[in-house]
């Protein structure tokens, strides 16, 4: 029998020794990185294959699946869950986490009981019956990636983080492999709600028996008022980050609402895949850039140091950086989908093209969103980036009422990120500058 985990332990293993030998923070980030990495290429590899198998009104009712499971998920544990990492005492953090998977569960009930009652009253008024045929996957979903989340965040703490990279490849195989054999057999839209569902249901389990095999979970240590307590001392994480995540989620699960509402389940289609394309592989970076980012301008700014100048000079990289793909989007986004992913989907290459100013300057905003927190401009961040969502949900509205063309609605959506990118980059500049004359007077 293979031996599948000690494999891509092994193979995550050598490369953490061959790009980044030291046991350091960067060697932890690589390790994740490698994981993310693995999966993204079972996906992205796998992706011809789905386009061939699904139609677009198919991919577009799973992304409908998605962006409803991911507005209830992610708030699913009250937001308790990245609370994990933050207690002295292991015993603490063990009642943190058994809290958040206890909320994950209430919230996964009380979602399967809302749907009860909405499937005869509210469903009927929007979308087709193929609506109501995949809406008790939703709480199977919820409960199975908050889970993972809350797993997720303690084996950040304890530092497993080899299995995390191991549960994300989990994740990737099993989503890919479900979702082409299901596709085979022609079973519609459920195929890739299933084969992801599946996934993450595998990578929950994973991560669960490793967390659970290490015996580092103490159960002893479970106890009611413990949990009660602290309950009470992190509840600015229900209070205010639940909201915070919700404003964000709308830049993403919200429209996909609107689009179907106004377009359909193709044009959904269409725009969710391209999204998944182009944002899988800017995501890897993005997200490893921000981690060493952070500690980097957090230890630059308590130093007094020119934290304006680290942002601009990691901007311009960046920007170099995702300039050549961004200039093969604009050029030749629908030939490249047409011939990757097939004819029908180069439609989808046109919509990558209206997009890619957005993709571009969001990839180079990826340092600005992290100087709030360096500052403790949590509120004010919070209140930006709701006027931001706003604009931007809007947008998409006006361009369908007004003009009613999904086109017309992506190119508003576009321009509005380019002047929201602008005003961002000068606020954050600003708060920089009056945070540093305020601990530093001689800058004045």
């Amino acid at each position: 029998m293979i031996d599948i985990k000690g494999f891509v332990i092994r193979l995550v293993g050598s490369s953490k020794e061959k790009f980044a030998p030291s046991k350091s923070f960067t060697s932890n980030v690589f390790t994740l990185m490698t994981g993310t990495a693995i999966a993204q290429a079972i996906s992205f590899g796998v992706s011809p294959v789905l386009t061939r198998l699904y139609r677009p009104d198919e991919f577009g009712v799973f992304a409908l699946f998605i962006g409803i499971s991911s507005m209830v998920s992610v708030i699913s544990a009250g937001r308790y869950e990245f609370a994990i990492v933050l207690p002295e005492k292991d015993e603490d953090a063990v009642n943190i986490l058994i809290l958040s998977v206890i909320l994950v569960i209430g919230v996964s009930v009380a979602c399967l009981s809302i749907l009860l009652l909405i499937r005869y009253f509210l469903v009927d008024s929007y979308v087709s019956g193929k609506f109501k045929d995949w809406l008790y996957y939703i709480p199977c979903y919820v409960v199975v990636a908050g889970v993972y989340q809350c797993f997720n965040l303690w084996n950040n703490r304890i530092k497993n983080f080899q299995y995390i990279s191991l549960s994300k490849i989990t994740l990737g195989f099993f989503t890919a492999f479900i979702s082409v054999v299901l596709g085979y057999y022609s079973v519609g839209a459920d195929g890739l709600i299933q084969g992801a569902l599946l996934g993450q249901a595998s990578a929950t389990a994973v991560l669960c028996w490793y967390s659970f095999r290490e015996k580092k979970i103490n159960v002893k240590s479970i106890d009611v008022e413990r949990m009660k307590g602290v309950a009470r001392r992190y509840s600015n994480f229900p209070k205010i980050n639940v909201f915070h995540a919700l404003i964000d989620n709308l830049n993403s699960s919200g429209i996909i609402f609107v689009i179907v509402y106004y377009f359909g389940a193709a044009i959904v289609g269409y725009y969710s895949f391209m999204m998944r394309i182009i944002q899988a592989p800017m995501g890897l970076v993005s997200s490893s850039v921000m981690q060493v980012f952070y500690q980097k301008a957090s230890e630059t700014y308590m130093g007094g140091g020119d934290l304006t100048g680290l942002i601009k000079g990691l901007m311009k990289r960046l920007a170099v950086f995702a300039l050549f793909p961004a200039l093969i989007l604009l050029t030749a986004g629908p030939l490249l989908f047409r011939v990757v992913f097939g004819s029908k989907w180069e439609i989808a290459g046109i919509y990558a093209q209206i997009m890619t100013p957005y993709m571009y300057l969001y990839f180079m905003a990826v340092p600005l969103t992290i100087i709030p927190f360096i500052l403790n401009k949590q509120m004010q961040s919070l209140l930006v980036s709701a006027i931001g969502n706003m604009i931007f949900f809007f947008s998409v509205i006006v361009g369908a009422t007004i003009y009613k063309d999904i086109k017309a609605s992506l190119l508003i959506y576009s321009v509005s990120y380019i002047l929201y990118f602008i005003s961002y980059r000068e606020w954050i500049i600003s708060i920089i500058y009056s945070s540093q004359c305020r601990n530093h007077p001689a800058i004045k």
